[in-house]
């Protein structure tokens, strides 16, 4: 620790780096504070997890798209309910992680408009 009781960590290089990750937690910051994080700190953020221990809200949801690219995000949905809602909000495209490999086929359906939650979206 330095004398001003923060860490001495090493600079970070941005952006495509030759070695290591950077990743950040949220475990419940206010969403501006997250929000500032993500603008400042992007070039050198490689993952982010977000909503440790939160339901899903379209407002947050909706609030952080504005500023980062919804194709940089992968959403948790370990239900296919999660996985058909995500796909409906955010298209058959968005990046869902965390599926049991039973749903695997479920997923693939729902993607291509085969199920009943996603029918309307090809």
């Amino acid at each position: 620790m330095t004398k001003n009781k923060t860490l001495d960590l090493p600079q970070r290089q941005e952006k495509p780096r030759e070695k290591g990750i950077t990743a950040i937690t949220d475990v419940g910051i206010p969403l501006g504070e997250l929000v500032h994080i993500l603008q400042s700190y992007h070039s050198l953020i490689d993952i982010a997890k977000l909503g440790i221990g939160t339901a899903y809200t379209e407002p947050l949801i909706d609030k952080l798209l504005k500023t980062i690219d919804k194709n940089r995000l992968i959403f948790e949905a370990p239900t296919p309910k999660s996985q058909g809602q995500l796909i409906n909000q955010f298209g058959a495209n968005v990046n869902l992680g965390n599926i049991f490999a039973r749903d695997l086929l479920v997923l693939e359906t729902q993607r291509i408009g085969l199920r009943e939650e996603t029918f309307f979206i090809s």
